[in-house]
């Protein structure tokens, strides 16, 4: 329902904003303003401001705007209606209704709460009865404690037909009122009515004000079916609008910015009792367009966790279907996948909560899945082929309605594709003979998709390893990216000579990683590659200064074979060591990344002893100045010339 305005206004004089605002942030008094650390992002100095007189905050970080109820709803993660009624209920203030209508409808669904309220009640007297022995014996087994159970409210529907209905004709409620609150199955003409849930393991449903809404049912008996079951929709309960969890979830879940979303209850639960208060589930259901929206009220990018197995992937794809036209700037998802089939009951149980950390320390962008899901296991050895994987990629881009983020998916599927088959954009040429073609049929492996396998002999030639390197985060790069780089302005005939190696390199530092794209432009454009043309080039995009002084740092002019006057033959050999050597340590990178991934599924002696023989390896490979291995013979001592 609409609020009118002049309750609105009502309701805002009845606080003041920098109060409200002040029991989350510590703000200072400047003039008619108060400051302090933005509550919406990490910072060190205060650039968060609250305008009393004019009833609004701003963040001149993050650039988070707002009034009193925006404020309320990004920190509690509450939608408007709700924000607004939990603000009256503060002040004291009744929230009119609009209309004789909406009263009567909130009057029914105040009913039905009740209803609700009574039934769970019931449900929970009865697991401590006699007759919810099995259930509780269940429930131990699953390792719920009665603190856990109590938390949650789980109860027990008995077997016996009639129970239920009896204790609430005892408590004045009619089989009407229950059937439509969802407790009653639709019986056959000549029966009666009789309950929905029986013989079952009773999970309440909340809504987000902690407000039970409906139930889910799991059997204790292995011939019922379903063994799960989730009461109707109803005036009150639309699954494809309900999280399970998220009442209790919400604040935890907007503290740490991160909320984990399960497959079902059972899983929230086992969580939860591990320390995992920030998780939710769906309803048995794909996650539906209005629960995306609440995930992101919480945080930026919910972490869906899913079985690592076939049929965990595929519900990983909707998933990602659902929420690709929704994305904007900020706003997407990361995926988690357990090995072996496990969900994350059967990961506590196995590794307990440390088992479930290591896991979500290896989430995958909702980029990745997409990319994993059209190219892993598919045979795209022909051109026709090829040419479908770039219209499917083209139409999942195509499908995100923000263009900004859809532009940069563009990017980043193009740049994906030209590495898997080592397209060459030269010259507006294609060369057959580039890196990643061959006469045979080429299947990528799915087994790499979430459980990366150790580096390939082939590696160097491997354009998923390249794919996989430029993804991981890593430090800004060194001597080495430095020196390559004044080799190629000293000798730009090296750009042609090297084209198809710099088009697969990627460097670190983020100022020569946009030279080496220029150098590349440059060389497809057609332009002449002598030093004045290629200085000016680098000019023209900002990046001159940049050239000149990697051109005249003292250590890079002592390596012989990147000097101007450098022999060709010198030119050569050297370039070519050091190329190596920058591939070796990406290969290095990529080893060290899977074993640190193997050892953090099993911290073992034999697993740490090779971890840390990599990081060495890495370490001396990063940096060639000190120890130069392949460059020794070629450097020099700097000194006066």
């Amino acid at each position: 329902m609409g609020f009118p305005n002049q309750f609105l206004d009502e309701l805002r004089s009845r606080f003041r904003l920098s109060e409200v605002v002040g029991r989350r942030v510590k703000l200072t008094r400047r003039g008619h303003e108060f400051t302090g650390l933005c509550p919406f992002h990490h910072e060190k100095s205060p650039s968060f401001a609250v305008v009393e007189d004019k009833g609004f905050y701003h963040c001149f970080g993050c650039q988070a705007h707002g009034d009193l109820f925006k404020f309320v709803m990004e920190t509690e993660g509450l939608g408007f209606p709700e924000a607004v009624e939990r603000l009256a209920e503060e002040a004291g203030l009744p929230v009119p209704r609009a209309s004789q209508q909406e009263r009567e409808q909130a009057q029914a669904r105040a009913s039905l709460h009740d209803v609700l309220e009574l039934a769970a009640q019931f449900f929970e007297q009865q697991l401590q009865s006699p007759q919810g022995a099995e259930a509780r014996n269940y429930l131990q087994g699953r390792g719920i404690s009665r603190e856990t159970g109590a938390a949650f409210r789980i109860g027990y529907a008995p077997g016996n037909p009639g129970v239920l209905i009896g204790f609430m004709k005892g408590k004045g409620i009619e089989p009407s009122a229950m059937a439509e609150a969802g407790l009653l199955a639709q019986a056959a003409e000549d029966q009666g009515p009789r309950e929905l849930f029986r013989n079952r393991v009773i999970i309440p449903i909340c809504d987000p004000r902690g407000r039970v809404i409906a139930f889910g049912g799991r059997a204790l008996l292995p011939e019922q079916k379903p063994k799960y079951l989730n009461s109707p929709d109803t005036a009150l309960f639309h699954k494809g609008r309900v999280l399970f969890n998220l009442d209790k979830a919400r604040r935890p879940a907007f503290a740490k910015r991160e909320i984990l979303v399960a497959e079902g209850y059972m899983d929230v639960i086992a969580l939860t009792r591990a320390g995992f208060a920030h998780a939710v589930a769906p309803l048995g259901t794909a996650l539906t367009e209005d629960q995306l929206a609440m995930l992101w009220q919480v945080a930026p990018e919910p972490l869906l966790c899913f079985d690592g197995d076939a049929a965990g992937i595929r519900a990983a794809h909707k998933a990602a279907d659902r929420a690709l036209p929704l994305i904007k700037p900020g706003h997407s998802l990361r995926f988690v996948f357990l090995s072996g089939g496990m969900d994350p009951d059967d990961l506590l149980r196995a590794e307990g909560p440390e088992g479930v950390q290591r896991a979500l320390a290896q989430t995958v962008p909702l980029a990745d899945v997409l990319w994993n899901r059209e190219v892993l296991g598919q045979d795209l050895s022909t051109p026709e082929r090829r040419a479908g994987l770039e219209a499917r990629l083209a139409a999942l881009a195509g499908a995100i309605a923000d263009g900004a983020v859809r532009d940069h998916y563009r990017q980043d599927f193009r740049r994906r594709v030209q590495e898997l088959f080592g397209f060459t954009q030269r010259k507006g040429e294609r060369k057959p003979g580039s890196r990643g073609f061959s006469a045979g049929p080429r299947r990528f492996s799915a087994v790499t998709a979430f459980q990366p396998s150790g580096p390939d002999p082939s590696l160097a030639e491997n354009p998923l390893a390249r794919s996989a390197r430029r993804g991981e985060k890593a430090p800004a790069g060194g001597f080495r990216e430095e020196l390559l780089l004044v080799a190629l302005l000293n000798h730009p005939w090296l750009v042609d000579l090297h084209y198809e190696e710099l088009e697969g390199l990627q460097l670190l530092a983020p100022a020569l990683e946009r030279m080496r794209l220029a150098l590349l432009e440059c060389a497809c454009q057609g332009q002449s590659l002598d030093k004045t043309a290629l200085y000016d080039h680098l000019a023209q995009r900002g990046l001159g200064e940049i050239a000149l002084s990697v051109l005249n740092r003292p250590a890079l002019k002592a390596v012989k074979f990147a000097r101007a006057d450098a022999a060709r033959e010198i030119v050569t050999e050297g370039f070519r060591e050091a190329l190596a050597g920058h591939l070796k340590e990406a290969i290095l990178r990529e080893e060290l990344r899977q074993a640190r991934i193997a050892w953090a599924a099993d911290p073992t002696v034999e697993n740490t002893a090779r971890m840390r023989d990599l990081e060495l390896h890495l370490s001396s490979q990063r940096n060639p100045s000190s120890g130069r291995g392949a460059l020794e013979e070629g450097y020099e001592a700097p000194g006066p010339r």
